[in-house]
C-alpha cells in the first residue's frame, strides 16, 4: 500500500513537471521575451524583408500648376505610402504653399485635417467644375506660340480637349485633339502636308509636324549659307576683276608715257635736221665779214 502511494506521488510529481514546462513554453518570461524581441529587431535591421519600401517624397502644390495633375501624383504617393484618410488629410495640407495655403488656412479648424473636405476645397478654387463650354472657346481661339514646341501645344489641345469634353468616348477626344491641333499650327504649309498625310490621331499628326519641322530648319539653313557663298565668290571675281583693271591702266599710262616721249624725241631730231640744213633765210641773209650773201 506504501509502495503504492509512492508510486502515485511519483507521477503526481513528474506530469506537474510536465505542465509546467509547457507552460514556459508556450508562455515565456517576459525577460525571454524581450530577449527574443530584440533579437528579432536586430535581424530585421540587418536584413530587411522584402516588402519594406522606401517612402516616396510628396511634392508641393501653390495653385500655380495643374491640380488635376497634382492630386493624381499624391494619390499615387498616398498609395505606395500606405496612407490611411487621416494621414492623407495630414500630409495634403503640410504639401500646399502660396494661394493654396490660403484655402487651406480660410477652412474651419474641425474641417482643416479632412482629406474630403479639403480636396472639394482645392477642386472649386483651382479646378471648378461645369466649366466645359469655356475650355471649347480656349480650344477655337488657341494658337502655337513664339517659344512654344510642337509636342508642348499637342500636350495643351489635349487637355483641354479632355475638359471640354469629359464624357466623349476616347476615338473621339482622338479625332478633336488632332483637328485642335492641326488649327493650332501657324504654317499653313506644314498644316496642309500633315493633312495629305491624313494621321490617325494627336500622337501621329505631332511627330509629323515634328518631322516637317525639321526639315525647313534644315533647308533654311542651306538657303542661309548659298547665298555666302555665292557673295563670297562673286566678291572674289570682283576682286579678280578690279587687279586686272588696275594693271591695264598702269600698262595704258606706261604706252601713253613711251609715246609721249617717243614723240619728243622725234621733235627734238626734226629740230636738228632744221639747224644743219641750208635754210631758205640764210641764202637771203649778208655775211659780216666779206659782205656777200648765201653764207651767213
Amino acid at each position: 500500500m506504501d509502495d503504492l502511494q509512492q508510486h502515485i506521488s511519483t507521477l503526481e510529481e513528474d506530469v506537474k513537471q510536465k505542465i509546467e514546462k509547457l507552460r514556459q513554453t508556450q508562455n515565456p518570461r517576459p525577460s525571454q521575451r524581450n530577449a527574443k524581441q530584440a533579437v528579432n529587431n536586430q535581424e530585421k535591421v540587418r536584413t530587411p524583408g522584402k516588402n519594406t519600401r522606401r517612402e516616396i517624397k510628396l511634392a508641393n502644390y501653390d495653385g500655380s500648376g495643374e491640380w488635376v495633375d497634382f492630386k493624381s501624383h499624391f494619390e499615387a504617393c498616398a498609395i505606395i505610402n500606405n496612407w490611411d484618410e487621416y494621414e492623407q488629410g495630414l500630409y495634403l495640407a503640410a504639401a500646399l504653399r502660396g494661394h493654396a495655403q490660403s484655402v487651406f488656412s480660410d477652412l474651419p479648424t474641425d474641417k482643416k485635417m479632412n482629406y474630403e473636405t479639403l480636396v472639394k476645397s482645392l477642386e472649386e478654387r483651382f479646378a471648378p467644375p461645369n466649366q466645359n463650354e469655356l475650355y471649347r472657346v480656349q480650344l477655337k481661339e488657341r494658337r502655337q506660340r513664339a517659344s512654344e514646341t510642337l509636342p508642348e501645344l499637342g500636350q495643351t489641345i489635349r487637355r483641354l480637349v479632355n475638359r471640354a469634353y469629359p464624357l466623349a468616348p476616347t476615338e473621339v477626344k482622338e479625332t478633336l485633339s488632332k483637328d485642335y491641333f492641326l488649327d493650332a499650327l501657324h504654317d499653313s504649309e506644314m498644316r496642309i502636308k500633315i493633312k495629305q498625310s491624313r494621321p490617325q490621331n494627336l500622337n501621329q499628326a505631332i511627330c509629323l509636324a515634328v518631322e516637317l519641322e525639321a526639315f525647313y530648319k534644315a533647308e533654311k539653313r542651306q538657303d542661309f549659307v548659298k547665298p555666302q557663298m555665292r557673295a563670297t565668290h562673286a566678291d572674289n571675281i570682283t576682286e579678280e576683276l578690279s587687279k586686272d583693271d588696275k594693271f591695264t591702266e598702269m600698262m595704258d599710262s606706261f604706252t601713253k608715257q613711251l609715246e609721249s616721249l617717243r614723240m619728243e624725241l622725234n621733235e627734238f631730231k626734226n629740230s636738228g635736221q632744221r639747224n644743219t640744213a641750208d635754210p631758205e633765210w640764210k641764202r637771203n641773209q649778208q655775211c659780216y665779214n666779206c659782205g656777200k650773201y648765201g653764207h651767213f
